[in-house]
């Protein structure tokens, strides 16, 4: 089995994310899967993010087939900023 190929942009979203006190857990690829579990200290939520590279931001087949069976919201990110406008979103929502 080879490794799972991440989006060069993943690093600097999750060194954002951690910057604000939240756990990141790179999940596991294939079948779909979003890449990242960001577990969020002030609401006590965990969001489900999808990174993307600007130029390439669409789900393939399998993400689509995953996004839509998942009983949870997948979000697409593409950014640092896009990832903190997220997490801004539930803070402002839950707290």
């Amino acid at each position: 089995m080879r490794d799972q190929k991440r989006d060069g942009n993943e690093r600097p979203i999750m060194d954002a994310l951690s910057a604000t006190g939240c756990s990141i857990d790179q999940l596991p690829g294939g079948n779909g899967r979003p890449d990242l579990l960001v577990g969020d200290p002030v609401t006590g939520l965990g969001i489900l993010m999808e990174v993307k590279q600007p130029d390439k931001a669409k789900l393939n087949p399998l993400q689509k087939k995953y996004h839509t069976a998942c009983k949870a919201r997948i979000h697409l990110v593409t950014s640092p900023e896009v990832a903190l406008e997220v997490l801004t979103h539930y803070r402002r929502k839950y707290t």
